[in-house]
C-alpha cells in the first residue's frame, strides 16, 4: 500500500464535511511516507489563485448533480428497475474516465471511495471491474441505507430500495468502512449480508486531531462569553431554535453568538429575540481556516442535535480536540453525538423536547460562568477517542492489505 486515491465531494477552500475529514486522513498519510491522489467536484474557484493541492495530487471535475430535475429523480426511485438504475449518471461517467486515468497514471493501488456522495460508490463499483487488483474501500462516512430519505415516497420503501443498491454496490468492494454512529442500523438490517459478514468493519469520524493545544488557545480576549456554531442549519435535519430560546432567558453575563454556514431554516429570526445583553452573527458560509479561527477563537461551542441519528457531526471531535466546552442539544434519545459527549468531562445538554427553559437557562448560565475559561488537557480526552483519530483508519488498512499479502507470500 503506497499510492492512495481517494474520491469524494468537495475539498478546499469549499470543502463540506467529507473533504474536511479526509484532508486529515492525507496529512496522516503524508506523515507515513504515502502518495495521495484526490478526485473530487468543485467548480466555484480558480485554482491558480486558491490551490491546497501542495500534499497531494488533486484532479476535478464539475459536479452537474446540481442541474439534475427532482422530478426526474423522484421517478427513477419509483420506477427504475437495475440495482443502481437511480445513481447512474453522466457524474459518475465522468468519475470512471478520470479515476481510470489517474489509476494508470499515478499507479494506484488502493482507491478509497466516500460516501456522500453515491456516485462515488457507483464509479468504484465499476473501476473494480477494470482494476481488479488495485485495493477498493467503501468509506461510508455517511450512511447510505440508514442516511436521509425522500420527503414524499414511504419510507419503508425508500429504506428497502437503498439497502437493495447497498448490498448491490459493497460486493465488489474489498473492504466497508463504517461509522459507529450507525452501527445499530446495520446490525438491524445487515447481518445476513455476505458483504457485512465478510468485508466490513467499524471505525469513526476521524476528526479527533493531534493538535498543540496551547498553541489553539482564545487569541482574542474578550470580556464576554463568546459561543460558536459552524455548520448547516436547516429545517427537518437540525435546527437551533431551542438553544435560542433557552440562551434568551439570560439577561447576563454578555454574550456574543456566532454562527458560520448557510441558513435553511425558514424561521429563524422568529427565535432572534435577545436581551441587550446578547449579539447573535450569522458569518454565512466560511472556508475552512476561518471556522477554525473562529473555533480558537471562542469559549464555548454548540453541537445542535439531527433528526436522523446515524449520522454524528465530525465538528463534535474537533470540539473535542481543542478541549473547550461544549453546549449540544439532542431531540433524540439515541443522538449519535451523546455517546462521545457523555465521555467528554465538560459538556451542557438541552433536550430540544422539552420547554422548561427558563429552568434550563438558568444551569446553562451557571455552565457558562463556570467553564468561560477552562480547557481541558488533549492528552486526557485522545486516548478516549482512538477511533476518531486518522491514524486509525491508516491501521485498518495496513492490516487488511499489507499484513494479508505478507500472509500470501
Amino acid at each position: 500500500m503506497k499510492n492512495i486515491l481517494f474520491i469524494f465531494d468537495y475539498y478546499f477552500p469549499n470543502a463540506m464535511a467529507n473533504g474536511i475529514c479526509i484532508s486529515k486522513l492525507i496529512d496522516d498519510f503524508n506523515k507515513k511516507g504515502l502518495n495521495v491522489s484526490i478526485l473530487h467536484f468543485d467548480d466555484k474557484y480558480d485554482h491558480k489563485i486558491y490551490d491546497y493541492s501542495k500534499n497531494c495530487k488533486q484532479y476535478i471535475i464539475t459536479d452537474d448533480s446540481k442541474n439534475r430535475s427532482s422530478i426526474n429523480i423522484y421517478l427513477r426511485w419509483m420506477f427504475s428497475r437495475r440495482e443502481y438504475a437511480m445513481l447512474r449518471n453522466r457524474l459518475v461517467d465522468k468519475l470512471f474516465e478520470k479515476a481510470s486515468e489517474i489509476i494508470v497514471q499515478d499507479n494506484i493501488d488502493t482507491v478509497i471511495c466516500a460516501y456522500y456522495p453515491a456516485e462515488a460508490l457507483v464509479a468504484g463499483n465499476l473501476l473494480k471491474d477494470k482494476f481488479p487488483n488495485v485495493n477498493f474501500v467503501a468509506y461510508m462516512l455517511d450512511s447510505l441505507s440508514g442516511g436521509f430519505l425522500p420527503r414524499f415516497l414511504p419510507k419503508f420503501f425508500c429504506r428497502y430500495r437503498k439497502l437493495k443498491w447497498e448490498r448491490y454496490l459493497f460486493e465488489k468492494f474489498d473492504k466497508i468502512v463504517l461509522m459507529e454512529s450507525s452501527r445499530k442500523h446495520h446490525e438491524k438490517y445487515s447481518t445476513k449480508d455476505s458483504w457485512y459478514k465478510n468485508k466490513a468493519v467499524y471505525l469513526d469520524v476521524p476528526a479527533f486531531i493531534d493538535i498543540d493545544q496551547d498553541n489553539h488557545k482564545k487569541k482574542e480576549e474578550s470580556k464576554n462569553i463568546v459561543i460558536s456554531y459552524a455548520g448547516i442549519i436547516q429545517d427537518n435535519v437540525r435546527t437551533p431554535y431551542s438553544f435560542l430560546k433557552v440562551i434568551s432567558e439570560i439577561k447576563d453575563p454578555k454574550i456574543d453568538i456566532y454562527f458560520a454556514g448557510d441558513n435553511k431554516c425558514a424561521e429563524l429570526d422568529k427565535y432572534l429575540n435577545f436581551g441587550e445583553n446578547i449579539t447573535f452573527t450569522q458569518l454565512g458560509f466560511r472556508p475552512y481556516e476561518e471556522v477554525w479561527k473562529l473555533f480558537e477563537n471562542s469559549d464555548i461551542l454548540l453541537n445542535l442535535g439531527g433528526y436522523n441519528a446515524n449520522l454524528v457531526p465530525s465538528k463534535v471531535f474537533e470540539y473535542m480536540s481543542l478541549g473547550k466546552p461544549i453546549i449540544s442539544t439532542y431531540r433524540l434519545d439515541d443522538d449519535s453525538s451523546i455517546p462521545y459527549l457523555k465521555k467528554y468531562p465538560m459538556c451542557f445538554f438541552i433536550d430540544e423536547r422539552e420547554d422548561n427553559y427558563d429552568e434550563t437557562a438558568v444551569k446553562l448560565r451557571s455552565f457558562l460562568i463556570e467553564n468561560k475559561n477552562k480547557t481541558i488537557d488533549y492528552e486526557s480526552v485522545s486516548k478516549l477517542f482512538y477511533k476518531n483519530k486518522p491514524t486509525a483508519f491508516y491501521d485498518l488498512l495496513v492490516d487488511s492489505f499489507e499484513k494479508g499479502k505478507q500472509n500470501e507470500n
